[in-house]
């Protein structure tokens, strides 16, 4: 039997589902975001090697962008990407209106507080 090519709301689901990929992705804005400093806001938990593939696994989804500028690597988010936050956003409206748990940070406002946050 033939297996079928597995489908790309599929492949999404799996990527957002992977450890790290969601607070990760949450903290890649406009603002572009060096290695060094996604590293440290995860409080050098993450290991170098996940943070990478992780990267790799969200700039091969083009959700977010990876510039060379000055000899630094600098991730920034795709139209593609805001357009999927915007998305899973509605999710944290949704399941608030249907009074799931949600801490307090998590809806103060239109971010996903639930994560790592980048400082400034």
């Amino acid at each position: 039997m033939k297996r079928k090519k597995e489908c790309d709301v599929l492949k999404l689901y799996k990527l957002l589902g992977k450890k790290w990929t969601i607070e990760l992705f949450f903290n890649i804005d406009d603002d572009p975001a060096s290695y060094n400093q996604l590293f440290s806001l995860f409080g050098h938990t993450i290991s170098p090697t996940l943070l990478s593939k992780r990267l790799k696994e969200l700039s091969d989804f083009n959700l977010i962008n990876k510039k060379n500028v000055s000899w630094k690597n600098l991730y920034i988010i795709t139209t593609k990407g805001e357009e999927l936050k915007n998305i899973i956003l509605k999710s944290k409206i949704w399941l608030y209106s249907y009074e799931n748990n949600i801490p307090k940070e998590c809806i103060k406002d239109d971010k996903f507080n639930c994560c790592y946050k980048k400082s400034g």
